[in-house]
């Protein structure tokens, strides 16, 4: 059996905080070994013996949970032995050879409850209650289930029994039995293996026990909410078990114009960036990095079950001009949605390469709005520029200023100004194909303004178009890639919203030129 690295790495503070039932200011009043009987289960069979110790503490503050004025606290091992005899001769030796280091010192305490159910996390069978009427029974929380628990102190990767870092508070009995209510300049060991030793203040520790307690409060209700919080705080010990995370990194080709929902990546039953989901319910994806808006990830279901298989597809937004392009590709694992906890090391680094066809002398993506004089900004961040703007013809550097419609023509500003006679321009459409194509021969120039001018039939976008543009050499054919992705393919489910069916492409508009 492989070993869980997590099982080694000591919890955080908000995890013991999450899963202890009472959390105490105390200090230890006695040990007392004892045998407790575990009865036995099957009918016939002989009770067992478990050696045990019972720690028994005076409370000076409940800071988690109420209950009496001392606790007995059970420290045992899983093993039991066949006789009362045998178990407390082990119960004995295990006090006289306990660690003693933290002893007459105040010290914070992580506890449980007993469980009613042998089975529950941290319990053990045949655990016993004490006498309800003058104490509380509890036990240590415990991380780790190869841990002995014998030696819960701080010392240990539970670390549920904090120390006062004051060796002073051990030398006065007198301020261990009548501490002060506050507790005002006490700090407390987290880690006693440590050096130099770190602590925390008992104020600071009251803050976080608050703050969980409020991000609990706020999520009464939500189903799954707590089970949430629990998966969000273990997860915070993963990334330290896991050491520093390291994405899996993939590279992917496409040709530039290709159609809106060309496919990037499907996910198979074999393999996949996901590899291929059975869950209850579907996880949350999302894109993220820059140049996330141009990808989108769909999930691919033929019914409404996740539970029965899904997967999911990589798919560009629009046709891409040529370039390389890098987005992330994130997944929420559906435990994690009714608190929206979101791990910042869960996802993919892709790299996108598209290749532009031969003969292209420039690719432009820009948003045309139906404006009389008025030049078009590449995505509306800036009126008159297209992007990428820069290309070059010949041996000078040439600039895309605007592309503008303007009564009845397209006028296309560059700077410097370059001929760029034997070429053609295509606008392509979302679906990839070419809905118009411009000759530069047959421009009108304007080599003061630095402008070509086409006269056309009619407008050649409509407002809310996205086309893209491509120069390229008129002695090679327009390129009309037909989109990858057909829109009847398999219906998709998008996390949280009822079935869906990939979205038709806009049909294309044709428009005739003048």
């Amino acid at each position: 059996m492989s070993l869980n690295p997590v099982w080694f790495v000591p919890p955080s503070l908000e995890e013991q905080i999450f899963s202890a039932d009472i959390i105490v200011r105390a200090y230890l009043v006695s040990v007392t070994p004892t045998a407790k009987t575990v009865a036995s289960d099957e009918e016939g069979s002989a009770d067992t013996y478990r050696a045990t110790q019972e720690l028994r503490f005076k409370i000076h503050e409940y800071l988690k949970g109420e209950g009496f004025d001392q606790i007995v606290v059970l420290v045992g091992d899983d093993d039991t032995c066949p006789t009362a005899a045998q178990a407390q001769q082990e119960a004995d030796i295990s006090v006289r050879y306990r660690n003693t280091t933290w002893d007459g010192r105040e010290s914070v305490l992580f506890l449980r409850t007993p469980r009613v159910s042998p089975e529950s996390d941290g319990a053990h069978a045949g655990e016993e209650a004490g006498d309800p009427d003058s104490e509380m029974t509890a036990f240590f929380v415990r991380s780790n289930p190869f841990e002995s628990p014998w030696d819960y102190s701080v010392d240990t990767l539970s670390r549920a029994w904090l120390p006062a870092w004051d060796a002073a508070d051990a030398v006065n009995p007198s301020q261990l039995e009548s501490p002060s209510s506050s507790g005002a300049g006490l700090a407390f060991i987290t880690d006693g293996s440590a050096s130099p030793l770190p602590v925390i203040a008992l104020t600071d520790l009251r803050t976080k026990i608050a703050d969980m307690e409020a991000e609990l409060e706020a999520g009464k209700g939500i189903e799954g909410y707590l089970a949430c919080i629990k998966e969000k705080i273990k997860r915070e010990r993963v990334y330290r078990a896991n050491g520093p995370w390291n994405p899996s990194r993939f590279e992917k080709s496409v040709t530039s114009g290709s159609g809106s929902l060309t496919e990037i990546y499907r996910e198979t039953s074999d393999h996949g960036v996901h590899a291929y989901y059975k869950e209850e319910m579907y996880h949350n994806f999302w894109l993220s990095g820059p140049d996330a808006e141009v990808f989108k990830f769909v999930i691919i279901d033929d019914d409404s079950d996740p539970y029965n298989g899904y997967k999911g597809m990589l798919v560009t937004t629009r046709p891409l001009p040529s370039g390389t392009y890098y987005f992330r590709d994130n997944i929420q694992h559906y435990k994690y949605i009714p608190c929206d906890f979101k791990p910042d090391n869960a996802y993919d680094a892709w790299t996108v390469t598209v290749t532009a066809p031969a003969g292209t002398v420039h690719e432009a993506f820009f948003d045309p709005v139906t404006l009389t004089g008025i030049g078009v900004g590449a995505d509306t961040t800036a009126n008159g520029e297209l992007s990428p703007a820069s290309f070059t013809i010949g041996d000078a550097d040439s600039a895309l200023q605007s592309l503008t419609w303007q009564g009845g023509s397209v006028v296309l500003t560059l700077s410097p100004y370059a001929s760029l006679a034997g070429n053609a321009i295509d606008f392509i459409e979302l679906d990839g194909s070419v809905s118009l194509t411009l000759s530069v021969d047959a421009a009108t120039v304007d080599s003061a303004a630095g402008t070509l001018t086409w006269s056309v039939a009619t407008q050649p976008w409509h407002d809310g178009d996205l086309l893209m543009l491509r120069i390229r050499n008129a002695t090679v054919p327009a390129q009309n890639p037909v989109p990858t992705v057909e829109p009847t393919v398999e219906p998709t489910i998008v996390p949280t919203a009822e079935p869906t069916a990939i979205p038709t492409p806009e049909p294309t508009v044709n428009v005739s030129t003048g």
